[in-house]
């Protein structure tokens, strides 16, 4: 176990330290969740158009229940379960990185809500597009990832943490996508589409 958290922290390191001044501002805005409300609102009105308002109503309900769901997973993980403390508040870790205009986060950090939160988002949206716009799956993914690394890129996240948000955000995803379609197809709430 030493080992890989040893190996977690030198991959941290060694990744923090590829990093410049002339990117910080690229992944500062990658990091931010509100640089995807725009995505996540085509997203919404795609529904819309493709499938009508009761989809759009379903997968609206199912998508604030998953991301609910992850980030409140996280934080239990974070704060009161494991209590690993964040690489940029690690004694031994923090003087090896590449400090970022001072963003640091909580003082814990295992797992990542961003990964968890935007992987659950990706694999739940995929799942609803994948016979309507081919592909689009890899362009949800690819943005996850971003995100994903922008929290290593930052030094506020070691690699393990970002590994496992994406298992758990990529699961709880799938889940929520047959949550989804359960509902649509019992029509619990009995909308009629237009």
């Amino acid at each position: 176990m030493e080992e890989l958290v040893h190996w977690d922290q030198q991959l941290l390191i060694d990744l923090n330290n590829l990093g410049s001044a002339s990117w910080d501002d690229f992944w500062l805005l990658i990091t931010n969740k509100y640089t995807w409300f725009p995505l996540y609102a085509v997203c919404l009105f795609l529904i819309y158009k493709f499938w009508g308002l009761k989809n759009l109503i379903y997968a609206a309900v199912a998508g604030a229940l998953l991301v609910t769901c992850t980030d409140q997973i996280s934080l239990l993980f974070k704060n009161v379960i494991v209590q690993r403390l964040r690489p940029c508040h690690q004694p031994g870790v923090a003087e090896f990185l590449r400090s970022v205009k001072g963003v640091c986060g909580g003082q814990y950090g295992f797992f990542s809500g961003h990964a968890t939160n935007h992987f659950g988002i990706a694999v739940f949206l995929s799942y609803i597009f994948r016979e309507k716009i081919k592909g689009f799956y890899i362009f949800l993914l690819i943005t996850a990832i971003f995100v994903a690394y922008s929290r290593v890129y930052l030094g506020v996240h070691y690699f393990l943490d970002i590994l496992v948000g994406t298992i758990v955000g990529s699961i709880f995803g799938y889940l929520f996508y047959l949550f989804y379609q359960y509902l649509v197809a019992k029509n619990i709430f009995k909308i009629k589409n237009k």
